[in-house]
């Protein structure tokens, strides 16, 4: 939401396109399609949304949904002509959180963390709010009066999900010890320019 209005705000709408896949392992699933659906309304911009199958009770249910819904924005592009630019709200924290799961899966050095612009041949996926704290979005997104829905699966630790035991569990208490988000921030941008 908060890409939404920040960025929808400064730019030329014309050939933009909403995209909001609705997972179905959320009990706010039809509130969260109905308010993107709105704010791209609000905004003046074309709107789709895909829905997710079988990922509810799915082993591996991150991977699964993410496949799905990468799946359902790809077939869209595919629709389209020319090269398009895909963006995603992926921010600070969460590039925290890729960095520290990468280490620990033993990943190569250029793969420890999100790079903000890749190339996939018939489109760009750009990240824009890397270098945004989760912290500072709230700010603004109260400081604009602008609605959201939090996700409440990123707060459940039940769910088999790796992202959520870092999120929730293992960097809170190394927050207690270091400021991370700050310490690490020079780190982080080295390694997503390689």
């Amino acid at each position: 939401m908060f890409m939404m209005d920040l960025v929808l705000r400064s730019i030329d709408n014309t050939n933009v396109t909403v995209a909001h896949f609705q997972h179905g392992i959320r009990p706010t699933d039809h509130e969260e399609l109905s308010l993107v659906e709105s704010k791209a309304e609000e905004l003046d911009v074309r709107f789709i949304y895909g829905k997710g199958e079988g990922l509810k009770d799915s082993r591996n249910q991150e991977c699964k949904a993410r496949d799905q819904r990468w799946a359902f924005v790809e077939q869209y592009l595919h629709s389209l002509s020319g090269t398009s630019v895909v963006l995603t709200a992926h921010h600070f924290d969460d590039q925290i959180e890729s960095f520290f799961m990468n280490s620990v899966r033993g990943r190569r050095t250029t793969e420890l963390v999100m790079k903000p612009l890749v190339d996939f041949g018939t489109y760009h996926k750009y990240k824009p709010l890397l270098n945004m704290t989760k912290e500072l979005i709230y700010k603004q997104m109260k400081y604009r009066r602008q609605t959201w829905i939090e996700d409440v699966t990123n707060t459940d630790t039940h769910v088999n999900s790796e992202r959520n035991f870092w999120r929730n569990v293992l960097l809170p208490q190394i927050k207690q010890i270091r400021n991370i988000n700050r310490s690490m921030n020079g780190l982080i941008s080295d390694l997503s320019s390689l």
